[in-house]
């Protein structure tokens, strides 16, 4: 029996089910499932920037993110 059919028969359905398409993907005889992540944008893009301009230009960011109550 293949990997995938174990997993089929050994896991039962759950009671609310979040991810359809997954699982009628993972149900189909398919070996591979895919996943179609969505694009990065800008706002990811800022996040990264802040990210980075925040580890960069302070001196101790760790205290910096503790004492603005991030961390």
């Amino acid at each position: 029996m293949r990997t995938l059919g174990v997993i089929r028969a050994t896991t039962p359905a759950p009671r609310r089910d979040l991810w359809p398409r997954l699982r009628a993907r993972v149900a189909a005889d398919e070996e591979r499932v895919s996943l179609d992540l969505p694009a990065f944008g800008w706002r990811w893009g800022a996040a990264v920037a802040l990210a980075t301009g925040v580890l960069a230009l302070v001196p101790e960011p760790l205290r910096f993110l503790t004492s603005a109550g991030l961390l």
